[in-house]
């Protein structure tokens, strides 16, 4: 962690006019990161990230000087995982975020439907804390200017959080490109699944009128619960009211192969 006091050669308990000099006169240095001055004048002239940047920094300091801390899994050891320093502003929050929300997408490529749906409703959740996570951070420098509700609208939050951090809108345009890629998937999926619905129905009413010679029973719908790839599950409703579970397998050729359970 920097020790920015150091690289100020100033006292940890200096005042403010004094910590506005120091980095006036570094800034006029040659070969100084201006990025990083500007990030310690944010830090450092502001009470609270101040007051949360001096207690991860004495914190540092006596971690540096005992015994190395047991293994256990705790919210800060997850944090250095993660080098999340909220003693700055920082997009890691969102990021993690919308790494869950393409996760959410995938799944429903991957996973039958039943597991698809938990693992949606955990991205959600877990989405939303992050997003809280992300307005407290903003709150703490004072950057909060909308109302912490707007989280339950993505895209709407990440609009107010760029508008009140005065940055590009790269973070929208990846979310919003991630819901476009979303709605895509399941316009194409949805449309591919209703056509194939549509002929494994005739299939079934055939199964029944020339297998099984039930001539009274036709199938009235078809609807796909899970799919493995080519091989999708499901069941048949009746025209006289009864179920039955079928798979439907489809060929390379176009074609589709219907089993009655």
């Amino acid at each position: 962690m920097d020790n920015y006091y150091e690289y100020l050669e100033i006292d940890m308990n200096a005042s403010q006019e004094t910590i506005l000099a120091a980095t006036e006169k570094k800034s006029t240095e040659e070969n100084v990161d201006q990025q990083k001055i500007r990030e310690i004048k944010s830090i450092l002239q502001n009470d609270v990230a101040k007051k949360l940047y001096d207690e991860k920094l004495v914190n540092f300091i006596i971690n540096k000087r005992t015994a190395p801390p047991s293994p256990s899994l705790n919210i800060d050891n997850v944090k250095d995982v993660l080098n999340i320093d909220n003693s700055a502003i920082h997009d890691k929050y969102i990021w993690l975020a919308t790494a869950l929300f393409v996760f959410g997408i995938i799944s429903g490529l991957v996973f039958s439907l039943t597991v698809n749906y938990t693992i949606n409703v955990l991205v959600m959740i877990a989405i939303v804390i992050l997003f809280y996570m992300d307005w407290k951070l903003l709150e703490a420098h004072g950057k909060a200017t909308f109302s912490k509700w707007w989280m339950l609208f993505s895209p709407v939050y990440i609009a107010k959080r760029c508008k009140a951090l005065g940055e590009g809108k790269k973070l929208l345009a990846v979310w919003l490109a991630s819901w476009a890629f979303c709605a895509a998937g399941n316009f194409i999926f949805n449309s591919g699944t209703a056509l194939l619905e549509q002929s494994a129905c005739g299939v079934v009413t055939d199964i029944y009128r020339n297998q099984l010679h039930q001539y009274s029973k036709t199938c009235k719908n078809v609807t796909i619960t899970h799919s493995q790839g080519k091989e999708h599950y499901g069941y048949a409703e009746l025209n006289d009211g009864s179920t039955t579970d079928i798979s439907v397998n489809e060929t390379p050729n176009g074609q589709i192969y219907v089993r009655l359970e």
